[in-house]
Protein backbone atom coordinates (compact mmCIF):
# COMPACT_ATOMS: atom_id res chain seq x y z
CA UNK A 1 0.00 0.00 0.00
CA UNK A 2 1.38 3.45 -0.98
CA UNK A 3 1.49 5.76 1.98
CA UNK A 4 1.79 9.70 1.24
CA UNK A 5 3.92 12.29 3.03
CA UNK A 6 2.11 12.55 6.37
CA UNK A 7 2.69 16.25 7.38
CA UNK A 8 1.34 17.31 4.56
CA UNK A 9 -2.39 17.83 3.28
CA UNK A 10 -3.60 15.93 0.68
CA UNK A 11 -4.35 17.37 -3.28
CA UNK A 12 -3.08 21.33 -3.67
CA UNK A 13 -2.80 23.93 -1.27
CA UNK A 14 -1.26 27.71 -1.94
CA UNK A 15 1.94 28.98 0.34
CA UNK A 16 0.74 32.77 0.02
CA UNK A 17 3.65 35.46 -0.40
CA UNK A 18 2.90 39.28 0.90
CA UNK A 19 5.37 41.63 -0.03
CA UNK A 20 6.00 45.50 2.25
CA UNK A 21 8.23 47.63 3.74
CA UNK A 22 9.47 46.87 7.42
CA UNK A 23 9.22 49.51 9.97
CA UNK A 24 10.94 47.50 12.58
CA UNK A 25 13.96 49.29 14.44
CA UNK A 26 17.26 48.62 12.27
CA UNK A 27 14.96 47.50 9.78
CA UNK A 28 13.49 50.27 8.32
CA UNK A 29 12.65 51.10 4.79
CA UNK A 30 14.19 47.20 3.96
CA UNK A 31 11.92 44.94 1.83
CA UNK A 32 10.01 42.48 3.79
CA UNK A 33 8.46 39.00 2.32
CA UNK A 34 5.73 36.95 4.32
CA UNK A 35 4.69 33.48 3.83
CA UNK A 36 1.84 32.44 5.35
CA UNK A 37 0.63 28.60 5.60
CA UNK A 38 -2.23 27.88 7.14
CA UNK A 39 -2.25 30.04 10.39
CA UNK A 40 1.44 30.43 10.34
CA UNK A 41 3.62 33.22 8.62
CA UNK A 42 7.04 33.17 8.13
CA UNK A 43 8.99 36.43 7.66
CA UNK A 44 12.40 37.47 6.11
CA UNK A 45 13.84 41.16 6.38
CA UNK A 46 16.70 42.29 3.20
CA UNK A 47 16.83 42.87 -0.17
CA UNK A 48 17.96 39.83 -1.88
CA UNK A 49 16.40 37.12 -4.00
CA UNK A 50 17.21 34.65 -1.44
CA UNK A 51 14.50 35.61 1.15
CA UNK A 52 12.22 33.41 -0.60
CA UNK A 53 14.19 30.34 -0.19
CA UNK A 54 14.96 31.43 3.44
CA UNK A 55 10.55 31.58 3.77
CA UNK A 56 10.87 28.08 1.77
CA UNK A 57 13.67 26.44 3.84
CA UNK A 58 11.70 27.93 7.57
CA UNK A 59 8.85 26.40 6.47
CA UNK A 60 10.31 23.20 5.33
CA UNK A 61 12.10 22.55 8.15
CA UNK A 62 8.74 23.45 10.85
CA UNK A 63 6.25 21.40 8.86
CA UNK A 64 7.55 18.96 6.69
CA UNK A 65 11.41 17.87 8.06
CA UNK A 66 10.00 16.41 11.08
CA UNK A 67 7.84 13.13 9.78
CA UNK A 68 10.08 10.10 9.59
CA UNK A 69 8.93 9.21 6.42
CA UNK A 70 10.27 12.48 4.53
CA UNK A 71 13.98 11.27 6.69
CA UNK A 72 13.59 8.40 4.81
CA UNK A 73 13.14 10.19 1.03
CA UNK A 74 15.99 12.50 2.02
CA UNK A 75 18.29 10.09 2.72
CA UNK A 76 16.84 8.27 -0.56
CA UNK A 77 17.64 11.46 -2.32
CA UNK A 78 21.48 11.79 -0.58
CA UNK A 79 21.99 8.42 -1.84
CA UNK A 80 20.55 8.36 -5.39
CA UNK A 81 20.19 12.11 -6.91
CA UNK A 82 23.96 13.61 -7.70
CA UNK A 83 22.38 16.93 -7.28
CA UNK A 84 22.39 16.90 -3.49
CA UNK A 85 25.38 15.00 -3.33
CA UNK A 86 28.24 18.08 -2.84
CA UNK A 87 25.72 20.14 -1.98
CA UNK A 88 24.73 22.14 1.33
CA UNK A 89 21.02 22.01 0.88
CA UNK A 90 20.40 18.86 2.77
CA UNK A 91 22.55 18.24 5.90
CA UNK A 92 22.29 16.00 8.90
CA UNK A 93 21.83 18.31 12.78
CA UNK A 94 23.74 16.60 15.75
CA UNK A 95 20.70 13.87 16.65
CA UNK A 96 21.34 12.65 12.70
CA UNK A 97 18.35 13.75 11.79
CA UNK A 98 17.91 16.00 8.02
CA UNK A 99 17.44 19.66 7.86
CA UNK A 100 17.73 21.92 5.10
CA UNK A 101 20.05 24.95 4.56
CA UNK A 102 17.97 27.35 2.57
CA UNK A 103 21.54 29.22 2.24
CA UNK A 104 21.86 27.62 -1.42
CA UNK A 105 19.22 29.93 -3.47
CA UNK A 106 15.62 29.33 -4.00
CA UNK A 107 16.43 27.41 -7.13
CA UNK A 108 18.16 24.43 -5.20
CA UNK A 109 15.01 24.31 -2.41
CA UNK A 110 12.36 24.46 -5.06
CA UNK A 111 14.60 21.21 -6.57
CA UNK A 112 14.60 19.75 -3.42
CA UNK A 113 10.44 20.50 -3.53
CA UNK A 114 10.43 18.53 -6.34
CA UNK A 115 12.32 15.66 -5.65
CA UNK A 116 9.92 15.06 -2.59
CA UNK A 117 7.30 14.39 -5.57
CA UNK A 118 5.92 18.22 -4.50
CA UNK A 119 4.94 20.05 -7.41
CA UNK A 120 5.11 23.56 -7.83
CA UNK A 121 3.44 26.70 -10.00
CA UNK A 122 4.89 29.91 -9.14
CA UNK A 123 1.68 32.49 -8.74
CA UNK A 124 2.38 35.90 -9.79
CA UNK A 125 0.27 39.18 -10.12
CA UNK A 126 -1.95 40.36 -12.99
CA UNK A 127 0.02 43.28 -12.97
CA UNK A 128 2.38 43.37 -16.09
CA UNK A 129 5.05 45.64 -16.05
CA UNK A 130 5.36 45.78 -11.98
CA UNK A 131 5.21 41.38 -11.85
CA UNK A 132 5.61 40.18 -8.83
CA UNK A 133 5.08 36.56 -7.00
CA UNK A 134 2.04 36.48 -5.07
CA UNK A 135 1.83 32.23 -4.09
CA UNK A 136 3.38 29.48 -4.94
CA UNK A 137 0.47 26.66 -5.76
CA UNK A 138 2.45 23.45 -4.53
CA UNK A 139 0.21 20.13 -4.97
CA UNK A 140 1.18 16.89 -3.37
CA UNK A 141 1.61 13.63 -5.29
CA UNK A 142 3.98 12.38 -3.38
CA UNK A 143 3.80 8.49 -2.57
CA UNK A 144 6.15 6.76 -0.99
Amino acid sequence: MKTQISTLPKGTFTLNLAHGISRAIGYEGQNRLTMTYRDQKYTAVGGNYAMLAELLGEWLNEIVIQADDVQQRLAEILEKDESFSGSPTIKKDESGRFYINADCGQNQVEYLLRSLGLEITNIYSSNRRNRYQTGIFIRNTVYL
